[in-house]
């Protein structure tokens, strides 16, 4: 039998336009019980019907405080897709009340912040794979059937220099007289 259950509340909130300022998000979490599998989280979302809010609902910020087996983290989405942070930041997963704070900054910066002590901050951009790669591989990119895997390969109109085979052959005598090994300080 499972005990976990699942309860969302929403409130409207006046519009506003934090363009050039801090944006903070906070909210305080407490587990009645220890958990193995759960956690919180505080979406800031457009305009929607409050009546058919739930888990799915359309949202523009995420911030989850998750406890999930071995998968401990804390979670941002923006613009309805999830983006797990590169970086690890442990939640509470005690019974006690905690605050979770994610603040981000007109510099696509952010600082997180568990009961108003920062554990981590650093770039958006850096440590979220928020924006697509520099590259991708094209799809229909693809080695032809006769490739040919060897790094190098002879050329067959490759020819020696003219007088190649004239140049004498240097070879290093191992005969050494008796007295260089005294000689080089041995």
């Amino acid at each position: 039998m499972t005990d976990y259950r699942w309860y969302d509340i929403s409130a409207k909130t006046p519009s506003f336009n934090n363009k050039g300022k801090k944006l903070v998000l906070q909210y305080t979490v407490k587990h009645e019980q220890n958990l193995d599998c759960g956690g919180g989280y505080i979406k800031l979302a457009p305009m929607s019907d409050q009546a058919k809010w739930g888990g799915d609902s359309e949202y523009s910020i995420m911030c989850v405080a998750r406890d999930d087996d071995d998968d401990d983290k804390i979670v941002t989405a923006a613009q309805g897709k999830n983006h797990l942070i590169k970086k690890e930041i442990k939640p509470e997963t005690d019974e006690l009340t905690h605050i979770y704070t994610l603040i981000l900054n007109p510099d696509n910066t952010y600082e997180v912040q568990i009961d108003l002590n920062k554990v981590e901050s650093g770039s958006l951009l850096e440590d979220w794979d928020m924006l697509p790669p520099k590259k991708i591989k094209d799809p229909k990119s693809f080695k032809p059937d006769d490739w040919d895997e060897n790094e190098e390969i002879d050329d067959p109109n490759d020819k020696k220099p003219e007088g190649w085979d004239d140049i004498p052959k240097q070879v290093m005598s191992s005969d050494r007289p008796d007295d260089v090994e005294g000689a080089m300080g041995s």
